[in-house]
């Protein structure tokens, strides 16, 4: 797919959000991007005829320092994660990060106002703040090192915490399966292996995604007082290396990897 518009020199993307508007119908892309220089926001419009995303506008702010994951919530505005990681320009003291430091470390949630260019921070002291993902625009989903945690978001788009659930793994990003609202977990079933398979490429670095199928939904107390924790998928490297994002669509499966190839698969009773 081609970008129009834009300067792909130090692109260095990461988490990414898809928004629709309601009134146009325009698609927007939103990209996490760790430029050489800054933080930032990209936003893209697709252009359906050509096939192609058309670069509208970066955003960067102090408080957005070093993104991780980003929802989208209108044609300007999102949430975005601070993970701070990105505060060590040695590989060798990100790992250290990740591995050891994650357990004292804490960060939070930004949300970023496109229409008053303002950023606010609406949830502080989470370890290691990963993924993020909203349903039905009043739900948002927060990855912190095994667990997820889940807010009601208000009128003025603060969060407000409602539930945690245990996976039981170490998480990457979550995605909110848009036809029945259950979650899908990339995880990391030994951290150590992803490590080291992010220093080493030829390292077989097993896969695993977890499902989680939401009960229905309750107004008042924990949103989801039922629910079913289900390993989908798992593989010791042979078919896809170090998953990062997993999802379904259409009956398939897709398992994404930020190291390694691409994987589609049919999906069966899980």
């Amino acid at each position: 797919m081609s970008l129009y518009g834009f300067n792909v020199t130090g692109f260095n993307p990461h988490g990414l959000s898809l928004y629709t508007d309601p009134r146009t119908g325009v698609v927007s892309i939103f990209v996490v991007n760790h430029r050489p220089d800054a933080q930032a926001i990209e936003i893209f419009d697709f252009d359906q005829e050509a096939v192609s995303l058309v670069f509208r506008r970066s955003v960067w702010h102090e408080l957005i320092y070093s993104p991780n994951d980003v929802a989208a919530t209108g044609p300007d505005s999102f949430y975005v994660t601070n993970d701070d990681y990105h505060h060590f320009d040695q590989q060798f003291l990100r790992m250290l990060d990740m591995a050891l430091l994650g357990y004292f470390l804490r960060s939070g949630v930004v949300y970023y106002d496109g229409s008053t260019s303002r950023a606010t921070h609406v949830i502080g002291g989470l370890q290691e703040p990963n993924g993020i993902a909203i349903r039905d625009e009043r739900l948002v989903f927060v990855n912190t090192h095994e667990k997820v945690k889940i807010y009601r978001r208000q009128k003025d788009n603060e969060l407000v915490f409602a539930q945690e659930i245990d996976i039981g793994y170490r998480l990457d990003n979550v995605n909110v399966d848009k036809l029945t609202g259950d979650l899908w977990f990339s995880v990391f079933p030994r951290v150590l292996d992803f490590l080291t398979f992010s220093t080493n490429l030829d390292f077989q670095c097993p896969s695993k995604v977890v499902s989680v199928k939401l009960g229905k939904e309750h107004a008042e107390g924990d949103p989801f007082p039922f629910y079913d924790i289900r390993e989908v998928y798992a593989n010791n490297g042979s078919e896809v290396r170090g998953s990062t994002s997993a999802t379904r669509h259409d009956g398939k499966f897709a398992v994404a990897a930020i190291f390694d190839k691409f994987l589609i698969c049919d999906l069966g009773p899980y």
